[in-house]
Formats: C-alpha cells, sequence, structure tokens
C-alpha cells in the first residue's frame, strides 16, 4: 500500500474527523479544510498537490458542487479525483456530480468498504490495497493421504493473526492516546462535569469504532484468506459439490414444475379471457349469416304454403255456397210453380 495525500473538504468537523479515520486506515496523510474558498486557495499556495479530493456539497458559502467546477476547470488542478460526498445519494445527485467532473458519490456517512470501493476503482490509482496476505505454509502440515491433502494448525493460525493484528493495534491505541489529549485542551472550561464526561465519550466512543471497524476488516480478510483452502479442500473430499448439484437439480425440477403449472394456469385464463368475447362473436356472425336466412326461408315457405292452402278452402266454400244457393233458386221456383198450379 502506498502513501498517498488526501484533501478533505467539510464544514462539519465531526464529519471531516470520520473520513480522516477511515482513510488513515489506507495509511493515506490527510489536509482538512472547512470551507471550498479555503480548499482552494490552499491548492493555489502548496506545491504539493492531493492525490485525491473529498468535496461536501452543502456547505457555507461556495458549495462543493461549484467548488468541483473551479477545480476541474484549472489546468494544474484538473487531474486530480474528486469524491463528491452528499446525504442525499439520489440519481439527480450523482448526475450533477458527473456533470461537474466529479469521479463519484460518496454517502455519508461513509464507511470501510465504501472507501476502500473508490480508492481501488480510480484508474491508475496509487490506492491499492495491500494484497500481501500472511503465508499459509507456517500453519500447514501435510498429511499422507492420497499423497496431496493438507490439514490447518488452527493453533498456529490464530497465532499469526495475533501476530498479524497486535503491532497495528498497540500504534492505533497510541494515535487514538495522542489525538485524546490533543482534544481535551479544547473542551471549554467551566462546564458541568456532566457536559465534559459526555464530551470525553463521545470522543472516545469514536475513536474506538473507527478502530474496531479497522479491525474487523483486517480480521475478516485474514479470516477469508485462512478459509478458503480449507473450504476448497472440503468441498472436494466431501463431494459437496456433487452434492449441491444434485440438490439444485432437484430443486430445480420441482420449481421447473411448478412454474409450468402456474404458466400452464396462466395461458388458459388468458385463453378463457380472450377467447370467450371471439366466440360469441363469431357465433353471433355464423347465426346472422346462415341460420337467420334459413328461418327466413322456412318462414317464407310456410307462409307461401298457407296462403294456398287458405285459398284452396275458401275456394271450396265458395262452391259449396254458390251450390247451396242454386239449390235454393230451384226449390223456390218448383214452390212457385206449384202454387200456381194449385190456384188454377
Amino acid at each position: 500500500m502506498q502513501h498517498f495525500l488526501a484533501l478533505v473538504v467539510d464544514d462539519s468537523r465531526v464529519a471531516r474527523m470520520t473520513l480522516n479515520k477511515l482513510l488513515q486506515a489506507h495509511r493515506a496523510e490527510i489536509v482538512e479544510k472547512s470551507s471550498a474558498e479555503e480548499a482552494i486557495d490552499w491548492l493555489a499556495s502548496t506545491s504539493t498537490l492531493p492525490d485525491i479530493i473529498f468535496m461536501d456539497v452543502m456547505m457555507a458559502g461556495m458549495d462543493g458542487l461549484t467548488a468541483s467546477k473551479q477545480i476541474k476547470a484549472h489546468d494544474s488542478w484538473k487531474d486530480i479525483p474528486i469524491i463528491v460526498c452528499t446525504g442525499n445519494e439520489t440519481e439527480a445527485d450523482y448526475n450533477q456530480a458527473l456533470e461537474v467532473g466529479a469521479q463519484t458519490v460518496l454517502s455519508k456517512p461513509p464507511n470501510a468498504d465504501a472507501i476502500s470501493a473508490i480508492l481501488t476503482a480510480l484508474p491508475s490509482s496509487p490506492f491499492d490495497l495491500d494484497e500481501s496476505a500472511i503465508s499459509l505454509q507456517p500453519f500447514i502440515q501435510d498429511r499422507a493421504i492420497g499423497g496431496d491433502a493438507t490439514e490447518f494448525d488452527i493453533e498456529a493460525i490464530i497465532t499469526s493473526l495475533k501476530q498479524r493484528l497486535m503491532p497495528e493495534l498497540e500504534e492505533r491505541l497510541q494515535t487514538i492516546a495522542q489525538e485524546f489529549k490533543q482534544e481535551l485542551p479544547k473542551i471549554e472550561t467551566g462546564q458541568s462535569p456532566e457536559t465534559i464526561a459526555s464530551q470525553v465519550h463521545d470522543i472516545t466512543q469514536q475513536q474506538f469504532a473507527d478502530l474496531k471497524q479497522s479491525l474487523s476488516l483486517q480480521l475478516n480478510e485474514l479470516v477469508m484468506i485462512t478459509a478458503e483452502p480449507v473450504l476448497k479442500r472440503t468441498l472436494k473430499e466431501m463431494d459437496l459439490t456433487g452434492l449441491l448439484n444434485e440438490s439444485l437439480e432437484k430443486q430445480s425440477t420441482k420449481w421447473l414444475e411448478i412454474q409450468q403449472d402456474r404458466v400452464r394456469d396462466s395461458v388458459l385464463r388468458q385463453l378463457q379471457h380472450d377467447l370467450n368475447p371471439l366466440v360469441a362473436r363469431n357465433l353471433e356472425k355464423q347465426v346472422n349469416d346462415r341460420v337467420l336466412p334459413l328461418i327466413r326461408n322456412h318462414v317464407g315457405t310456410m307462409e307461401h304454403d298457407f296462403d294456398n292452402r287458405l285459398q284452396e278452402k275458401l275456394d271450396a266454400m265458395k262452391a259449396s255456397l254458390f251450390i247451396q244457393r242454386n239449390i235454393a233458386m230451384l226449390a223456390t221456383a218448383v214452390s212457385i210453380v206449384a202454387l200456381i198450379v194449385a190456384v188454377l
């Protein structure tokens, strides 16, 4: 890991202290400025430009975006990466930061993972994290099982972790003690014991929180380094990969069956929803185009047959009435003739 110089610009002293501690874990030298104007004045006067700038957005006076734009417009400063720090990490904030030339956006309050990701992602970064891992050979023992199996000496691993972490822990504790001594004179006199105790507690909590986070990251890194070979060997010996693949295959088959049933039900419901109106319209068209003409033709035929039969009955009735009328007239004539004969 290489040393580098970082310029931290924020009008909040607590925010500067928090970022300062996180950057120190990466062996950074810090220059703190409480305003954008102070930062620009310092850049104009310094002979050693920073390797990176962390710029807060919301500050009294000139805001961070305006300051970043001015820095990027300067020929001597335009290549310095700027990280915009904001408590409102929205898409609009991110786009505004990129528009003024910032490298990326850092959420507030920052965390160690975000700082590490930003530093390692910078092009031509001088801030590469220390990739030197502790050697595993001192606590790996050969076993004569197939000639290539190994087992880990847990006690050796713990001893190695202590040797790796304890020197830095002592160094950080000394640094905390010195900074604590520097902070004590800044506590205003004449305050109540409770107020002084609260301020001392806050300072101490901040220092030890940063130390805890740094040690936690290193411990996780060492545990991952030591655990990876053990995990690989365990997977190989227990054939966990095969068991996992078999389990995944069973689960995936069951999942696929469930998904097929869901898809089938969904398709059937959709078809029913879509086909019912279509079938109804098609039936209506068929009725209108084929059935109704047949019914009209049949009704017409029935009406014609009915008219014919009715006409025949009328003709028969007329003939019958005509015959009856003739018979009546003949009878009347006969009666008249008979009456005449009788009178004569």
